[in-house]
This record gives structure tokens, C-alpha cells and sequence, in this order.
């Protein structure tokens, strides 16, 4: 089973759902929470929360979802740079 395989399988155990959706802001701070819990650098988690923020900003997502990417866009930099 490949990391993918494995980063789906657990956020689809930890989010409500069941089924990850990355255009939420909350399936993607789990993601990151994930990523952070299984030692994968900071930067590189940082890079992939950011572009995953530029994905899903681009498709017209609604404006409530651009407002809370943009909060956690903020709150994984200040968890990051924190620790």
C-alpha cells in the first residue's frame, strides 16, 4: 500500500464523512494534522497545505469556504512555526 493509500485511508477515518473532500477547509487541517503526526517536515507540510489553499480557491469554491482557508492557511503557519 503506497503513503497516498495510506493518507486517505486515514483521513477518511477521521473525518466526519467518511471520504476525504480537500476543497473543506477541515478535511484539510486534518490532512495537515496527519501529515505533522507522521513526521513529514514542516516544510514540506506547509507547501502542500498552500497549494492544496491555491487549488481549491481557484475553482470557485463558495466565499465562506475562501474565509476559512484563508484562517487556516494562517493558523498552519503560526502550528508550524510553533512547534
Amino acid at each position: 500500500m503506497s503513503l497516498i493509500d495510506k493518507v486517505i485511508i486515514e483521513l477518511s477515518y477521521r473525518v466526519d464523512e467518511g471520504y476525504p473532500k480537500l476543497e473543506t477547509a477541515a478535511h484539510r487541517a486534518v490532512l495537515r494534522d496527519i501529515l505533522i503526526e507522521w513526521g513529514v517536515e514542516k516544510d514540506l507540510v506547509s507547501e502542500a497545505m498552500y497549494r492544496l489553499l491555491a487549488l481549491y480557491e481557484d475553482d470557485g469554491s463558495d466565499e465562506e469556504d475562501v474565509e476559512s482557508d484563508e484562517e487556516d492557511k494562517e493558523e498552519n503557519n503560526e502550528d508550524i512555526d510553533g512547534e
